[in-house]
């Protein structure tokens, strides 16, 4: 989406941290997904309808639930290569936000690619990997 970033306070991340790779360039792990049982059988199933994940997709997970109210969302970003896993899956649980995920590719001397939509609705679910994340 094109809305303003979420402020962090209304982040919540299990496993490895994002936040803290990015402030203080360490990997830690913030809660236990063993804590969640929930949260694993669904993150397990996801990832099975979407043509699965590795093995040990538990090393290293990093989960991210953000709650985005109107006006809010996730601004156009390229992930970087050198944090977490290949591979990103997302799951929709609820949306009370105005916008949708819209991704762009470039082609050339970084020209946008047409955009991509993905309609935010309970149970929607998606995987990310290669170009879809880096370029």
């Amino acid at each position: 989406g094109k809305g303003r970033p979420l402020a962090s306070s209304a982040m919540f991340e299990v496993g490895m941290s994002f936040a803290a790779a990015e402030r203080e360039g360490v990997f830690r792990e913030v809660r236990s997904l063993g804590d969640f049982p929930r949260l694993r059988q669904l993150l397990a199933e996801a990832m099975r309808q979407l043509g699965g994940g590795p093995a040990d997709w538990e090393a290293g997970l990093n989960v991210i639930c953000r709650s985005y109210a109107p006006g809010e969302g996730l601004p156009m970003h390229v992930d970087r290569k050198t944090l977490f896993r290949e591979d990103v899956f997302g799951c929709i649980l609820e949306s009370r936000s105005d916008q949708v995920l819209q991704f762009r590719g470039t082609e050339g001397d970084n020209d946008a690619t047409q955009p991509f939509f993905v309609d935010e609705f309970p149970g929607s679910c998606f995987r990310q990997s290669g170009d879809a994340r880096y370029k």
